[in-house]
């Protein structure tokens, strides 16, 4: 979504800004390269002199909203339970996210950038158990994305593939956890 704004604020092709991301995205989860320098390749390539990181920042800043209904899951769940985040996220974008608020709700928080690992790599579950010192038993993992469940799966975790909120507070019920 905010790229094909970019594209279009900026005049740019988003078919190169996808293949520059897709090139790059390991290296912008695990802090090898930042938000600014895959923005100033994207610049390069395409011959635009306007300024893109203020232009994606702007984007991305009203880009991030929590979904009403998995917030008032989350709150519940606080009141009752400890909670973590574990985030494939750049520091650019993670700075953001602070920002608005996003990881005040979570005990703990694993952002890829900070750690030079990202979901799905067994290593970054193990990070935030040792963070939380609990064991993957003790925990349900919750993800929109099917590898990064199976690879939580693989390591013990409860897992809940996300689709929705609806979806979630049933599946969360369960597992016996009161909501």
């Amino acid at each position: 979504g905010g790229f094909k704004i970019l594209a279009e604020q900026l005049n740019i092709d988003y078919d190169l800004i996808v293949k520059i991301w897709n090139e790059n995205n390991a290296k912008l989860d695990t802090h090898k390269m930042t938000t600014e320098e895959f923005l100033n390749i994207v610049k390069t390539k395409s011959k635009i002199k306007s300024d893109i990181i203020g232009a994606w920042k702007n984007i991305y800043y009203n880009f991030i909203e929590c979904d009403a209904d998995v917030l008032k899951i989350i709150e519940k769940l606080k009141a009752k339970y400890r909670l973590a985040i574990i985030s494939n996220a750049t520091e650019f974008h993670s700075k953001l996210k602070l920002e608005k608020g996003v990881y005040s709700h979570f005990d703990v928080v694993v952002l890829s950038y900070q750690v030079g690992l990202a979901k799905p790599q067994k290593e970054i579950f193990e990070h935030a158990l040792n963070k939380l010192k609990l064991n993957a038993g003790e925990c349900i993992f919750i993800d929109d994305k099917i590898e990064n469940i199976a690879a939580a799966k693989s390591l013990g975790f409860k897992a809940i593939h996300f689709k929705d909120a609806e979806q979630l507070a049933s599946e969360l019920k369960g597992l016996g956890v009161s909501i």
